[in-house]
């Protein structure tokens, strides 16, 4: 999943990730393919260099050798509402099949099931302001309902006009990141797609732990694995400790 996401991220871009496997595939693609790659944290962190993985935003391990040290409206305000974030880089607890997604409520505000604290401090303003953004989430059919519970973060909303009847920028969700596959969007319709499997998993895998109609091709090829060196990168410099992608496990 890391190295799938890092793939999808090109030099020179600008990327806003949030902390965790996002955070750990922005460093990723940075000590590969993406030299130049300009990585910004919600905090106000620039170019974040840990030797540790931190928990969370507020951990100080986050600050170590950063570039920059701002501050919320630096990152929040100055770069994403500028409009000069390049791409985004999501997680949450529900994707629907419009790539709207839920990280805040399961139920419904009369009756809610639980509420979660993951809605972070800008994953709405990402998802709408970001020039594009991806999604990164274990794939469950629970997790992937044909409707998000509670639309914390809009993808393309009900399909091709739906960012612009909302009033917000183009762009939207481009790819969503499984540990079962790589998904997009169709041209046409900007509903889910299934672009690849990764290794041992089948077709029929996906389709199982989906909660509405994916667009299948009819060929749909396997995702390429990680390198030896992309797996360098991640246990020695991305994820030191395992503490995201739980290789030490």
């Amino acid at each position: 999943m890391v190295v799938a996401g890092a793939r999808e991220l090109k030099d020179g871009e600008t990327a806003l990730a949030g902390v965790g496997l996002p955070q750990v595939s922005a460093i990723v693609a940075k000590y590969t393919h993406a030299p130049s790659i300009n990585i910004l944290l919600e905090l106000g962190i620039v170019e974040p260099r840990p030797i540790h993985s931190p928990i969370g935003l507020g951990d100080p391990r986050i600050w170590y050798r950063c570039a920059c040290m701002a501050g919320w409206l630096d990152v929040m305000g100055m770069a994403l509402h500028r409009g000069v974030v390049d791409v985004g880089f999501l997680s949450g607890i529900q994707v629907d099949e419009y790539g709207n997604v839920n990280s805040t409520l399961i139920g419904t505000r009369e009756k809610p099931v639980r509420y979660f604290h993951g809605t972070g401090g800008g994953a709405n303003d990402i998802a709408s302001l970001a020039k594009r953004f991806m999604i990164i989430m274990s794939h469950e059919k629970r997790r992937f309902p044909k409707h998000v519970d509670y639309n914390t973060s809009p993808g393309h909303i009900d399909g091709p006009d739906g960012r612009m009847k909302a009033g917000l920028r183009p762009g939207g969700p481009t790819k969503v990141i499984t540990d079962l596959a790589i998904l997009g969007f169709d041209e046409k319709t900007l509903k889910m797609k299934l672009l690849s499997v990764h290794p041992t998993v089948s077709v029929k895998d996906v389709i199982d732990n989906t909660g509405f109609d994916l667009i299948i091709p009819k060929e749909v090829p396997e995702t390429t694995p990680p390198t030896v060196e992309e797996q360098r990168i991640v246990r020695e410099i991305a994820d030191l400790t395992g503490e995201f992608t739980g290789w030490k496990k």
